[in-house]
């Protein structure tokens, strides 16, 4: 006899459950499981969702509610031609956050702050200007920093900081900016 699973009890308690570790591809793409608050709804109600953040090329971030989901919009035919707008279609309801990151994008410090129904939690926040886009949190610092500095290297690549430019005639070797 195989034994039953465990019922989800959802938020909290299945965000306890899950491995929050990175997992960074060797393509470049930045993967780490979360909790978020991406929406106009859970900023207001300050409710954590658990979410899968994907930094993907240089400054694209894409936020799923799951691993199942991120991997069928890796799969879908969007990507490998055929019907751009049914391909569209199916893919827009798996993808819950797509900022295309920007030199007008920044992320304040991540911070430790004690939640009622998840205990500690280390959290950021991303904004375009004035504007919260989202916040981000979770158990283990070490998934949220790699997050956090993928989204600042986006943002230092929108800004045109992603490789050194040099100018003719100026200096050079060790003096060179």
């Amino acid at each position: 006899a195989r034994p039953r699973a465990r019922p989800s009890l959802g938020g909290a308690d299945d965000y306890r459950q899950q491995n929050a570790a990175p997992a960074s591809r060797p393509d470049g793409v930045v993967q780490v499981e979360v909790l978020a608050r991406i929406s106009q709804r859970t900023l207001k109600t300050k409710v954590w969702k658990p979410a899968v953040c994907v930094i993907k090329g240089h400054r694209e971030l894409l936020v799923f509610r799951n691993a199942s989901d991120w991997a069928q919009y890796r799969a879908a035919s969007v990507h490998g031609g055929g019907d751009l707008v049914q391909a569209l279609k199916q893919v827009a309801p798996l993808l819950k956050l797509h900022v295309l990151l920007g030199a007008t994008h920044s992320t304040d410090a991540i911070k430790t702050k004690d939640y009622k129904s998840f205990g500690p939690l280390h959290k950021f926040t991303l904004s375009d200007g004035e504007n919260v886009l989202g916040m981000f949190a979770a158990r283990g610092s070490a998934g949220l920093f790699e997050l956090r500095n993928a989204i600042n290297q986006s943002i230092t690549n929108a800004r045109g900081g992603g490789q050194r430019r040099s100018s003719p005639g100026g200096a050079v070797g060790r003096y060179a900016a």
